[in-house]
């Protein structure tokens, strides 16, 4: 057996202290009723004292007092087992791999600080799939929708420029690719957290936009990189070839952002690129 609300039973202190009370109490109308009539008198005008049923009475209220604080308690006992649906999120996280990402306006790079507030964001969705999508150019799926997150964190570490060859940024391909992932069947909720650091190149965006829209998806943009931009690094390859000395990595630097945004897609009140335009 367990007791609901076990502080309630602090209460039951508090009966001890009227037993004293009640006791106070009629002592104190007995000396009364003594010094308002004469001891033969007294009889006849109140009737014959009964001690027993004045005990009775009280313990009796004492009683009923005390049940009554259990009562309030709670107290329960048994189990029984009830099916709970709980209706999950589906999250599709679309990262902008192009080679303005290595930019370092944002130490140490946009897409090491992109990956970093990923894995953040990953701590705070227990329990809701998330699916993994690559693009610059063009957009592959790294990892389809899962709940493996230590194997969606492996995908992620291998994001680099290197694995998509076709230069630009297509958000439209992006985004349809995204799309792809969903299984529209389901009643689940469907959301895609889109990352970039650039324009839409091909200008497909909004056309990608809507479609995702008539479908049911909310889409939550998480620009990264500064206003004013930065050179872009040359590649690995050019590097080696001007110098042998290996690149120093920068300590990690703490999330936050990607953490808030969980909060911003349970209430839908995080900026939405919907058919309105992106």
């Amino acid at each position: 057996m367990r007791l609901a609300h076990l502080w309630i039973l602090h209460f039951l202190w508090l009966i001890p202290a009227l037993g004293v009370g009640l006791i106070i109490s009629t002592r104190k109308r007995n000396k009364a009723l003594a010094a308002f009539a004469d001891t033969d008198l007294l009889p006849r005008l109140t009737g014959p004292k009964q001690p027993r049923k004045v005990l009775l009475k009280g313990l009796l209220f004492l009683g009923a007092l005390a049940f009554m604080l259990v009562a309030l308690a709670g107290p329960q006992w048994g189990s029984h087992y009830q099916e709970v649906h709980r209706k999950g999120v589906d999250i599709m996280l679309v990262v902008d791999v192009s080679r303005s990402m290595l930019v370092q306006d944002i130490k140490p790079s946009r897409l090491e600080r992109a990956r970093r507030e990923i894995v953040d964001f990953l701590k705070v969705v227990e329990g809701n799939r998330v699916g993994l999508v690559a693009f610059s150019g063009a957009a592959f799926v790294q990892c389809p929708l899962t709940l493996d997150y230590a194997a969606l964190e492996m995908f992620l570490n291998a994001l680099r420029p290197e694995l998509i060859p076709v230069p630009g940024t297509d958000l439209g391909a992006a985004i349809e690719t995204g799309l792809s992932c969903f299984d529209f069947k389901s009643d689940t909720d469907r959301v895609m957290v889109l990352i970039t650091d650039g324009e839409d190149n091909e200008e497909k965006g909004r056309q990608a936009a809507q479609e995702a829209y008539r479908h049911g998806v909310r889409i939550f943009v998480f620009g990264i990189g500064d206003p004013s931009g930065g050179p872009i690094p040359a590649s690995d390859r050019f590097c080696q070839s001007l110098t042998n000395r290996a690149s120093r990595k920068s300590p990690p630097s703490p999330g936050g952002p990607m953490c808030d945004l969980w909060q911003a897609i349970w209430t839908w009140t995080c900026f939405t690129l919907t058919a309105s335009g992106p």
